[in-house]
């Protein structure tokens, strides 16, 4: 195998797990953010210091941060890399918490936008992962590398169990290296072979518990034959929580709400009517075509996590995060029913 032709300028190759290490540092970072907020909400947002004193929790998330990276310099492994992307994304949710105030002049913590800020910097972040992850598939260098990482790491734990076998074996395939090379990272990985029970995180365990679940009910004949009554009952949920939200930021006088109309005030709305509009089309114009009706309600979901939820931050703040785990359901949702529903149907005379 002639690796020369793989060289870039920058000689950066993509990890294989680096799917699940992005999902830690995400999640990491949104629970960061919710516990800080919840727990300062609940101790009446104390106070780390003494008189003109404060330590803000932003450096502590420097800290994790720091950490993380420290991490990623002295170890060799996967262990070091998923702990690390944990650190980080705890580190970096406690960072961005305290947005509000570097974005402000007068460093208001409690400042409205933040939050919907925070989400747009997530989305941001998702759509680069995504970005880095999809756009091409991993090269047979990079399978290579991969398969050299994974033997360092089989190395370092001394443990090469059967997942490993199938793991190093696939790569190894997927590399169209030399099959002397393959040969050697066998034996070498062999030398570390252990009878020990594989055991996966529990992290994994439960997300591929609620995995199934989710699949098994949206799976379901009952689930698509309700989808057009949940749509139509989200049509008059966002109504209603639009109409509460403008209510409740507005106060008492609700109607002088729409005296001085804003960048959030028009946002909100005109996202609502929109996402409204295209399930309404969506039913109307496709009664009978069930795909053509799930590709408009699949972008209505996408619509609204995108921009209304963005909108909805800053009026609900972090209870709008409640909004946002229903349509990414939806919307995950309704992608696979897509993806079923679109393959086409196996002819039994060709069987």
């Amino acid at each position: 195998m002639n690796l020369k032709k793989y060289k870039t300028r920058i000689p950066l190759a993509r990890n294989i797990d680096s799917a699940i290490l992005a999902e830690l540092f995400l999640v990491n970072s949104v629970l960061s953010i919710l516990a800080i907020r919840v727990f300062l909400s609940l101790t009446d947002y104390p106070q780390l210091g003494g008189g003109d004193l404060h330590i803000a929790h932003m450096l502590w998330g420097g800290i994790l941060m720091t950490t993380a990276i420290f991490i990623l310099l002295f170890s060799i492994g996967k262990s070091g890399l998923f702990l690390s992307s944990i650190l980080g994304g705890l580190g970096f949710g406690t960072f961005i918490d305290e947005l509000g105030k570097f974005i402000t002049s007068d460093n208001d913590y409690f400042f409205r936008p933040t939050i919907a800020i925070i989400y747009l910097v997530f989305v941001m972040l998702f759509f680069i992962f995504r970005y880095m992850l999809v756009r091409r598939p991993l090269s047979p260098r990079e399978y290579l590398i991969n398969a050299s990482d994974l033997l360092k790491d089989i190395i370092a734990t001394e443990d090469y169990d059967i997942e490993d076998v199938k793991k190093l074996n696939f790569l190894l395939d997927q590399s169209e290296a030399d099959p002397k090379l393959k040969e050697l990272f066998i034996q070498i990985a062999q030398k570390f072979k252990t009878d020990r029970e594989y055991k996966q995180s529990k992290y994994l365990i439960l997300k591929k518990f609620l995995r199934t679940k989710f699949l098994q009910i949206i799976h379901t004949k009952r689930f698509k034959e309700l989808l057009n009554s949940i749509f139509i009952f989200r049509i008059f949920f966002i109504l209603g929580s639009v109409t509460v939200s403008l209510f409740l930021y507005a106060g008492k006088n609700f109607f002088d709400i729409f005296s001085e109309v804003g960048f959030f005030e028009v946002g909100i709305l005109f996202s609502a009517f929109t996402i409204n509009v295209i399930v309404i089309l969506g039913l109307y114009r496709y009664k009978t075509n069930t795909l053509k009706r799930l590709y408009w309600f699949r972008t209505s979901t996408l619509f609204s996590i995108l921009f209304f939820t963005f909108f909805s931050f800053y009026f609900n703040q972090l209870s709008a995060i409640f909004g946002l785990v229903m349509e990414i359901l939806l919307y995950y949702a309704i992608d696979i029913i897509i993806s079923v529903e679109s393959k086409p149907k196996s002819n039994p005379l060709t069987n």
